[in-house]
C-alpha cells in the first residue's frame, strides 16, 4: 500500500507570514531609496535654477541700466526740445518784429515813392515851363570856331525863308546842346515869349505844306555841302522826348494819322475809317 505524506499543518498566521513578504522592510527600503533619489534630483536641478535666476537678475540689471540710460536720453531730448521751443518762440517774436518793421518800411517806401513821383512831376512841369518858349533846330552843320553870332545868322536866315521877322530882342539865348555825336548838334533857341516860338513853328509847318517836294532844308539857308532836311520843333525835356519817341512808334503800329507835340503835350489823331471799309 503506498505511503501518503500527510501535509504538515501550520498555523494560519504563520503561513501568511511565510507566504507574504515583509512589508515593513520593503516599505522602509523603498522609502529610503526614494528619499535618496529626491535629494539627488534637488541637487541636479538646483544648479540650473540658480543659473537661470542669475541670468534673470543680470537681465533685470541690464534692463534697468538701459532704462536709466533711455530715461536720461529722454530727459536730455526733453531739455533740448524745451530749448528749441524757446529758440523758436524767440525767433518767432523776432520774425514778427522784423515783419512789422518791414511792413512799416514798405509803407514808408510807398509814401516816399509817391512823394518822389510828385517831386519828379513838379520838376518836369518846371522844366516844361522853362522850355515853353524854346525851339530845337536839327541838321544844321557845325562851323569851325562857331560863335553865337553864327547861330543868330542861322535863325535869321530861317525866319527870312519862312517869311517871318524875328527881332534880336525876342531871342533870350541861342546855343548848341551837348550830344554824343559831335557833328550837327541841335541848336536851341530861347525866345522871350511863347507866342514867337509858336508862330515860328507854325510858319515852318505852312512852308513844308506849301513845298511838299522841297521842304525846309540846308539849301534854303545857303549852306554848302550835301542837302539835308532841317527840322524845327519844340524843345522837349528828356522825359517828354522819350515819351514822344514811344508815342510815334505806337502811332505807326496802330495806324494813327498824326502824332505831334503842342506846349510839351503829346497829341495824336487816328486815321479815319471810310464808310466803305466798315
Amino acid at each position: 500500500m503506498p505511503l501518503t505524506k500527510t501535509p504538515v499543518s501550520r498555523n494560519k498566521k504563520t503561513q501568511e507570514h511565510v507566504t507574504q513578504p515583509n512589508l515593513v522592510d520593503i516599505d522602509v527600503g523603498d522609502t529610503y531609496c526614494t528619499r535618496s533619489r529626491k535629494r539627488g534630483n534637488d541637487e541636479e536641478w538646483s544648479n540650473p535654477l540658480m543659473e537661470i535666476r542669475k541670468v534673470i537678475v543680470e537681465l533685470k540689471e541690464e534692463q534697468k541700466q538701459k532704462l536709466d540710460e533711455l530715461q536720461s536720453s529722454i530727459n536730455a531730448i526733453r531739455q533740448q526740445n524745451e530749448g528749441m521751443i524757446e529758440s523758436i518762440e524767440f525767433l518767432t517774436n523776432e520774425y514778427r518784429d522784423l515783419r512789422k518793421h518791414v511792413d512799416n518800411l514798405e509803407i514808408e517806401r510807398k509814401s516816399n515813392q509817391k512823394y518822389i513821383q510828385t517831386l519828379e512831376n513838379e520838376i518836369e512841369s518846371l522844366k516844361t515851363s522853362q522850355k515853353s518858349s524854346c525851339i530845337e533846330i536839327r541838321n544844321i552843320p557845325t562851323k569851325q570856331k562857331e560863335a553865337k553870332q553864327d547861330l543868330l545868322d542861322t535863325i535869321n536866315k530861317i525866319s527870312d525863308v519862312l517869311n517871318m521877322v524875328v527881332d534880336a530882342n525876342s531871342i533870350r539865348d541861342i546855343y548848341r546842346v551837348n550830344t554824343k555825336i559831335d557833328s550837327n548838334k541841335p541848336i536851341i533857341v530861347e525866345f522871350t515869349s511863347v507866342i514867337t516860338k509858336e508862330k515860328l513853328i507854325e510858319q515852318c509847318k505852312k512852308f513844308n505844306l506849301q513845298h511838299k517836294n522841297n521842304k525846309l532844308n540846308t539849301s534854303h539857308l545857303n549852306i554848302s555841302g550835301p542837302q539835308k532836311s532841317v527840322y524845327i520843333s519844340e524843345h522837349l525835356t528828356s522825359r517828354a522826348r522819350r515819351l514822344f519817341f514811344l508815342a510815334r512808334g505806337f502811332a505807326n503800329t496802330n495806324e494813327f494819322k498824326f502824332c505831334w507835340t503842342a506846349g510839351g503835350i503829346l497829341q495824336t489823331i487816328p486815321k479815319r475809317v471810310s464808310s466803305s471799309s466798315t
